[in-house]
């Protein structure tokens, strides 16, 4: 198990990257996924023994004690219950079941930085109701532990310099 950067070059001992992994238990590819396959299952080029290496998606650092410590993930996929599940999966749904508005959705953490629920942050002010409906109308197309558990209203979703959403600021 490594850490690399974005150019799959080992990080030094202070730095982030991304959890990668090689050994036996590793496969060859995903199932019937020859695109997705080919770009986290990859041979490393400081590796000269051609051993095939997973891309985990997880971002990682070394701790005091040189122990690999988990730090977020890479995309906006979240694990809650043991379970997957891309935010903008979740946020497109929301955008479209609330016609015209914004939805933006982050993970609420625990101390420890365990997902225990999912915020979302509206550009309409929603009553209980609404919200109740809101997760009705969600049932079948997500599992309802990925249905946010607060909803709060914004003027407007914050962005950052290059106007992409400010999801540490939410």
């Amino acid at each position: 198990m490594v850490l690399i950067d974005e150019e799959n070059k080992v990080v030094g001992e202070k730095d982030v990257g991304e959890i990668a992994i090689s050994g036996s238990q590793v496969s060859k590819g995903y199932l019937n996924d020859p695109e997705k396959s080919q770009s986290v299952f990859v041979c490393m080029p400081w590796d000269s023994s051609d051993s095939i290496w997973y891309k985990t998606g997880d971002l990682a650092k070394y701790n005091e004690s040189g122990n690999i410590e988990y730090v977020s993930r890479k995309d906006n996929q979240i694990k809650i219950a043991g379970r997957r599940i891309e935010i903008g999966e979740i946020e497109s749904l929301l955008k479209g079941k609330i016609k015209g508005e914004d939805a933006i959705v982050v993970p609420k953490r625990d101390e420890s930085g365990i997902v225990k629920s999912l915020v979302a942050f509206v550009t309409v002010k929603l009553t209980e109701i609404e919200i109740q409906q809101l997760s009705d109308s969600c049932k079948g197309r997500i599992e309802t532990l990925f249905f946010p558990k607060e909803f709060l209203f914004v003027e407007e979703i914050p962005t950052t310099t290059s106007r992409k959403v400010d999801r540490k600021l939410l």
